[in-house]
């Protein structure tokens, strides 16, 4: 199922279709492409295309693998990063996943649907930022009271401490002796 996912995805003509736009629009190719430039390209998309098996049978590392391939062979197309970038996310590498939804979007500016992605992310990081240094900070506000509490308990004698503490100080008081009478 995943395989079949994954070729129909790669296979179909809108994904060709984007990338070979992608190629001529960036200039990396003319419109007749030589035998070498069509070899490559179809290497990648066989990257591709394991690297989305992977993906959809969850096999994520794996498909990280398939994709950093897919970006050496054609570092100038922003769908192999906006895949990565994809993984990255799947496995919570958020931070690589910005980077390589960056890059997708450095080659490809008109990217709408990417940029809105990206933009509503780091608004979601920086709202869980504040939540997170919000409780840091209640936390240490309620370790501070805590710590003043035991102190003052500690300053505070109870009064059956204070009756010890009295008794204490008076001179021991002598036992009687009691003298036996012989008979």
């Amino acid at each position: 199922e995943a395989k079949e996912k994954a070729i129909m995805e790669v296979n179909s003509l809108a994904f060709l279709e984007q990338l070979e736009d992608a190629y001529i629009k960036n200039k990396l190719i003319a419109k007749e492409m030589d035998n070498d430039t069509k070899s490559m390209i179809k290497g990648a998309v066989l990257h591709m295309q394991k690297g989305l098996e992977l993906y959809y049978q969850d096999r994520y590392e794996d498909a990280l693998e398939e994709y950093e391939i897919v970006i050496s062979m054609l570092p100038n197309i922003p769908e192999g990063y906006i895949r990565l970038g994809s993984i990255h996310y799947k496995l919570d590498n958020i931070i690589d996943a910005l980077k390589a939804w960056r890059q997708a979007l450095s080659l490809d500016p008109k990217n709408i649907k990417l940029r809105k992605y990206v933009r509503n992310l780091i608004s979601s990081i920086n709202d869980e930022k504040e939540k997170i240094e919000k409780a840091e900070q209640e936390e240490a506000e309620v370790d501070q009271l805590t710590k003043e509490k035991i102190d003052k308990t500690q300053d505070i004698s109870s009064p059956t401490d204070n009756a010890v503490k009295e008794v204490s100080k008076k001179e021991p008081v002598k036992r009687p002796e009691i003298k036996q009478e012989q008979p």
